[in-house]
């Protein structure tokens, strides 16, 4: 790439193309555009799906990271997915110089020791501004994770009695409920098997105070919460989280008929994350649509 071009560039990156690629493939299962917004700190995506049931804030970062000036770059998804796909026998490195009209993509092959120079033009179109800083605020009592194994044992053995999940937390265990009209099952994990499982109000005591409700009483004398979710966006998580190490965790916050929250460091990505979102609905939802959105 040229000096007038870096020049002319917001900033340049360089990540594994594979497990880029895959990212990208799990992420455009949310939207097929994103607007890309370069700063100091790093690439930053901030945007809802179609429904407005999802919110999701993503940070692309690490030691290459190379920022020039402030800009936005909106790509349609599924042509980067396509320009990135790649095996991960071919041990292909691609560095992104982010122009102003267009994403330059250049890649490496340590296995063949070739390189591809590829463009992709960015799109007019301008993606709706969200604001996260409520969701942000917002204070979780329940915490706990799950490493990429036991996330993937859930998820397949979820859905075959509803299109919702209902998470429970109490200070002895996480279970993931389904009820239907052929029946019901409850997926548990001990507290002791899980790296994180822990239940603290001091984050919540004030609103939980302010409360009449009777429901929210009940939080505090139970230690129980719980939180009902469209298992379709629920299932997106586990692709996201395919990129994971095995070592990585997905730590998640539940609240009672709050968001929930799943947060996913990307070590193979250097230093990006990923702070996943899902309104909460009522499982009469699955039937009337009545759901909540963000």
């Amino acid at each position: 790439m040229n000096l007038i071009l870096i020049k002319k560039a917001f900033a340049t990156i360089e990540f594994d193309m594979y497990a880029l690629y895959r990212f990208v493939e799990a992420y455009s299962h949310i939207n097929r555009e994103s607007m890309f917004k370069i700063r100091k700190n790093g690439i930053f995506i901030e945007e809802t799906d179609p429904s407005r049931i999802v919110l999701i804030s993503i940070i692309l970062n690490n030691n290459s990271y190379k920022f020039l000036r402030d800009g936005e770059v909106t790509l349609n998804l599924d042509d980067l997915e396509a320009l990135l796909k790649c095996q991960s026998k071919d041990k292909t490195g691609v560095r992104f110089p982010f122009g102003e009209k267009c994403l330059y993509l250049d890649l490496y092959s340590k296995k063949f020791c070739s390189s591809i120079n590829r463009s992709l033009l960015a799109l007019d179109s301008k993606i709706e501004e969200t604001h996260f800083e409520e969701l942000k605020n917002l204070g979780y009592a329940g915490i706990f994770s799950l490493n990429k194994t036991q996330l993937n044992y859930i998820l397949r053995n979820l859905g075959l009695y509803s299109e919702v999940v209902t998470l429970v937390q109490n200070p002895q265990e996480v279970i993931f409920k389904e009820i239907g009209s052929i029946g019901e099952q409850n997926i548990n994990f001990s507290k002791e098997r899980l790296k994180i499982c822990t239940i603290d109000f001091s984050s919540v005591q004030e609103s939980l105070e302010e409360e009449s409700n009777k429901t929210y009483k009940n939080i505090i004398d139970t230690k129980t919460l719980s939180g009902t979710y469209s298992l379709s966006f629920f299932n997106i998580i586990g692709k996201i989280a395919s990129i994971l190490t095995n070592k990585d965790q997905i730590s998640f916050e539940l609240f009672t008929d709050f968001p929930l929250h799943a947060l996913m460091q990307l070590s193979e990505l250097g230093d990006s994350q990923v702070n996943y979102y899902i309104a909460p609905r009522t499982e009469e939802a699955e039937f009337d649509e009545d759901e909540d959105e963000f």
